[in-house]
């Protein structure tokens, strides 16, 4: 059964701006602006909390009901989709409580439910899809099934959790990836491994997780692509534990370094081969964060965290993006799209909790690529973040095709507008 949220439960929305900073030797970004809109509790709940955003702008969230403490599930749609009207959705599941954790751009929904009319504290994965859950998970009554991601295609990963054998209170936990056909188990890869544990799939079916050696600060991350391929040794000098936390379809990953000593967390971005000026393997490529609560990576390139804005090299402070109208700073970030909107918290500038004010911020259009030559040549170099089809010419020569494929290009997030400013005047003519 769905139930629409009333009107009044509807977010509010107001402006943000982001404004140029250098930071780390780099350039700023150019002057954006973005929307901050802001989610109240639902009626009936409290702690509402996003899961992700796909690239409609579509919201998967869970908030706490008030009468029992179960969670339920909300789905947001800009626009009315899968029997559902525009706005915040309630989705019902009896006898579950719910934690969503990934929407794909056909809508389907990936997560966790613990099944309170089974097995207490039985926890089991689902696929929601037009109204209609699927619930699985593996063959031991005692297991613990969840769901972190799920692609275009539909596959999903997660990690399981069954007693270790001879020791029922402890547990093994594993990963895996569960397709049309089979479903793989991301077995150990030393015998001293406690652990594996998937988080993300990629529209390229690429796997991205981490797994511990069993020793102590052991925690790395790792890809699997059919083979499994840990990410390498670290860019600093101290053995600190490691974990990954998202990955684009370019199989790139960011994650974060532990530095126990000082009580910091420092982000990394991985690359599986040379891009935006820096090598293969990893990079550290921000400054070391206070706290660590979220790293997400889009396929422009972009990496946000809750102190910083990373794009494509150039660094803006996540605090230099709130007006001031938004009271507060950004606690926690959970997802990004590939339009560059983000979902987290923002908490009150004295608060340390994980848990504040819910919202989404979404970039507006970006500048107009202005047409200016009347040839129709690609551009040059389409992996620079700029449009020019002759790069030995001063200034930016951009023709139809060049400005058609750029806009469509993960380069360019958000809407787009093309004009026309063709030397000559009349009418134009594409070679």
């Amino acid at each position: 059964m769905k139930t629409r949220i009333p009107a009044h439960v509807l977010p509010r929305t107001v402006l943000l701006l982001i404004f140029s900073f250098a930071a780390l030797g780099v350039c700023g970004a150019a002057t954006n602006q973005y929307t901050v809109t802001e989610f109240p509790n639902p009626t009936g709940h409290t702690l509402l909390q996003p899961g992700d955003i796909n690239n409609k702008g579509e919201i998967v969230f869970r908030a706490e009901r008030i009468n029992d403490g179960l969670n339920s599930m909300f789905i947001y749609l800009p626009s009315a989709a899968y029997g559902l009207p525009v706005g915040l959705n309630l989705v019902e599941r009896p006898n579950r409580s719910i934690e969503p954790r990934s929407i794909n751009n056909q809508g389907q929904v990936a997560g966790g439910a613990n099944a309170t009319d089974v097995v207490p504290n039985r926890g089991m994965g689902f696929i929601w899809q037009n109204g209609v859950f699927q619930e699985f998970n593996f063959a031991s009554p005692d297991d613990k099934t969840d769901v972190h991601s799920i692609n275009a295609a539909g596959f999903i990963v997660g990690t399981y959790e069954v007693p270790r054998p001879g020791n029922p209170l402890a547990k093994i936990t594993r990963g895996f990836v569960r397709t049309t056909n089979d479903i793989t188990i991301l077995n150990p890869v030393s015998p001293n491994t406690n652990y594996t544990e998937v988080f993300s799939i990629n529209n390229s079916n690429r796997v991205a997780g981490n797994y511990s050696t069993g020793f102590q600060h052991s925690h790395r991350g790792f890809f699997w692509d059919g083979s499994f391929h840990p990410l390498g040794s670290q860019p600093i000098d101290v053995e600190f534990p490691s974990e990954a936390f998202d990955m684009n379809d370019a199989g790139e990953i960011v994650g974060y370094y532990y530095d126990e000593i000082n009580e910091q967390s420092i982000p990394y971005l991985w690359l599986p081969a040379p891009k935006y000026g820096l090598p293969a393997g990893l990079n550290l490529i921000l400054p070391p964060e206070t706290n660590g609560l979220g790293i997400c990576i889009n396929n422009a390139g972009q990496v946000v965290t809750p102190s910083f804005l990373w794009d494509r090299g150039n660094v803006t402070p996540m605090s230099e993006m709130l007006p001031s109208e938004i009271e507060g700073r950004v606690g926690q970030v959970i997802a990004m799209n590939n339009l560059g909107q983000i979902v987290g918290f923002l908490n009150d500038l004295a608060e340390d909790s994980i848990n504040g004010r819910t919202v989404l911020l979404s970039p507006t259009p970006s500048d107009p690529l202005i047409v200016n030559v009347s040839s129709d040549d690609d551009d040059a170099d389409p992996n620079d973040g700029i449009v020019d089809v002759d790069l030995n010419t001063p200034g930016e020569q951009v023709s139809l095709r060049a400005a058609i494929n750029y806009a469509n290009s993960s380069n360019r997030p958000g809407p787009d507008t093309i004009k026309f400013d063709v030397p000559g005047g009349g009418e134009i003519v594409i070679a």
